[in-house]
């Protein structure tokens, strides 16, 4: 079934063209841009979904090897910024930074995002621990602008369960940066042809 503008625009309805006035052409127009808008969205917001559910078995993984041989440092991150209605994948890396508590220490916190606690390590003699404060922080991996993927000499010196599972994940979650990379595009393309359209309706 024709839509209404293509019905009207056959050679045979001049008359009816005419009863249009611009502002519906224009309010028609600006309609169409706000359905795509929230098509977008919606479609990051399935991009989102889809990154977390790859890595879940990873990051379960990582609960279970926690303190262990087996253990990683190196994790995926799927993010969504609820602020601007944008997602990203990438990979971070956690460094542990071991301070004494002394009453006259004075405590930073090394570069970077992270969170800190309390834990105790092995004194000078047997049996003996020291109470000392652990801060993490995290370094993102750095991703390939133009392959959209992360070295693979990353998962070098890894466990095995890490290179295996890590190279699955990356491997999808490279697949969905160039997705939403390509959405942003088409993002960015539409607001300025809403841009150009708002300025045409104010000036006319």
């Amino acid at each position: 079934m024709k839509q209404k503008w293509m019905v009207l625009a056959e050679n045979l309805e001049c008359d009816r063209r005419q009863e249009v006035c611009q502002d519906e052409i224009d309010e028609a127009l600006l309609n169409e841009i706000r359905q795509i808008k929230a098509s977008i969205q919606t479609i990051r917001e399935i991009l989102f979904f889809e990154g977390v559910k790859v890595t879940d078995d990873y990051v379960e993984m990582m609960r279970q090897t926690r303190f262990s041989k087996d253990e990683t440092s190196l994790y995926p991150r799927v993010r969504y910024n609820k602020d601007r209605g944008t997602v990203s994948f990438y990979w971070e890396r956690i460094e542990k930074h071991i301070h004494e508590l002394r009453s006259d220490a004075v405590i930073q916190s090394a570069k970077g995002r992270g969170h800190s606690y309390l834990g105790y390590v092995k004194g000078f003699t047997v049996g003996a621990k020291r109470k000392v404060k652990v801060v993490l922080t995290s370094k993102h991996v750095r991703i390939n602008k133009k392959s959209k993927s992360i070295p693979s000499t990353a998962f070098d010196r890894e466990p095995d369960w890490v290179r295996i599972a890590g190279a699955i994940v990356e491997k999808r979650l490279c697949r969905l940066r160039k997705e939403n990379d390509a959405l942003a595009s088409l993002s960015r393309r539409l607001y300025f042809l809403d841009e150009l359209l708002k300025s045409r309706i104010e000036n006319d």
